[in-house]
């Protein structure tokens, strides 16, 4: 910690009872909106996700940057082979390693889940009123995004 004075444990407490809230509430609305699509576990859409932001990306990339064992990371290519979202791929940029990409069905999933997440974002946005409270929700969530220095894929 540094040279600050100490956080009061109520507010933490209230801190942690609201992003549990906003946790479960978000993942509910995920959840729903993949279903809609495609019933897919979050790790799979993660998968998804970092593919469809790069054409060329590589098992290992994945591995990497979702801390995913690469055992469990077979097993999510492998069920999104079978969905026919995805196809392993012979790369130049790394013989040892396949990259991965998106079939027309994959892409018309992740257009789909697209969608349906701006639908998200707008009620969400909607539900805080005035443009200056919507910036300030941007700008306080990316802070602590910034500070857990845990980015995802957007």
């Amino acid at each position: 910690m540094t040279g600050r004075s100490p956080i009061d444990p109520a507010r933490i407490e209230s801190v942690r009872r609201v992003i549990a809230q906003a946790w479960f509430a978000l993942q509910s609305e995920y959840d729903r909106i993949s279903d809609e699509c495609l019933p897919l576990s979050l790790g799979d859409r993660m998968v998804l996700k970092m593919v469809d932001e790069r054409d060329d990306i590589i098992l290992r990339e994945i591995r990497e940057v979702l801390h995913m064992p690469h055992s469990t990371l077979t097993s999510v290519i492998d069920r999104l082979e079978r969905h026919d979202l995805l196809k392993r791929t012979l790369t130049d940029r790394d013989r040892r390693s396949y990259g991965v990409q998106l079939t027309e069905t994959g892409k018309a999933y992740m257009d789909m889940h697209a969608r349906s997440e701006r639908e998200l974002a707008v009620r969400i946005l909607d539900s805080l009123g005035e443009e200056a409270h919507q910036r300030h929700f941007v700008d306080l969530l990316t802070r602590v995004v910034d500070g857990l220095d845990h980015r995802v894929p957007s």
